[in-house]
């Protein structure tokens, strides 16, 4: 039985097509990828599918992210959920920003770790850094377990800023390159 759910767990995260990749168009949720840790053009047109460990993460992410929603409801405070924009870098690049959870004045990213950190994971500041920008809100991001919670403020950065752009131009040159040949 545990083979079947493990099989299920990958199945059901894997299920979903990967949505066609637009070159000049990157997700803020990339960014760290891309900058800090190597993701490659192919990576990048061709993701691959996710393993045992990273299915039944994201599984605990989509169900804990439903359970907040709950109580957030249950709360006075209006808010919308996954509003997205896009930050434009130039005329050729722009980074798409998905808001977990938006209210009047501030925005709310969950992330579900296996461990609650004690300050902000370094490449989740990136995408921090763009959803700040885009709607110009304060943004605070919530590490929820099992057992506990934290939540940050984010403190933006014009040298965390500069840094993406320098990046993403050098990487969209990259992808560029890679998709006049494949």
């Amino acid at each position: 039985m545990s083979d079947y759910l493990d099989k299920c767990s990958k199945l059901y995260v894997n299920a979903k097509e990967p949505r066609k990749r637009k070159i000049g168009r990157y997700n803020s949720s990339e960014i760290a990828s891309i900058i800090d840790y190597g993701l490659t053009p192919e990576e990048w047109f061709n993701p691959k599918k996710k393993d045992l460990r990273a299915s039944n993460n994201i599984s605990w992410g989509m169900n804990t992210e439903d359970m907040l929603t709950k109580w957030l409801l249950a709360g006075e405070r209006e808010f919308k959920e996954q509003t997205k924009d896009v930050y434009k870098v130039n005329e050729e690049i722009e980074i798409v920003a998905v808001a977990d959870y938006e209210f009047e004045n501030s925005l709310l990213e969950c992330k579900c770790p296996e461990s609650i950190p004690n300050d902000i994971k370094p490449w989740n500041k990136y995408q921090l850094e763009i959803q700040y920008r885009v709607f110009k809100k304060d943004v605070y991001i919530l590490y929820l377990g099992r057992l506990d919670h934290k939540i940050f403020k984010y403190s933006p950065s014009e040298a965390r800023l500069n840094k993406i752009k320098v990046g993403l131009i050098k990487y969209h040159e990259k992808i560029r390159e890679y998709g006049k040949t494949n």
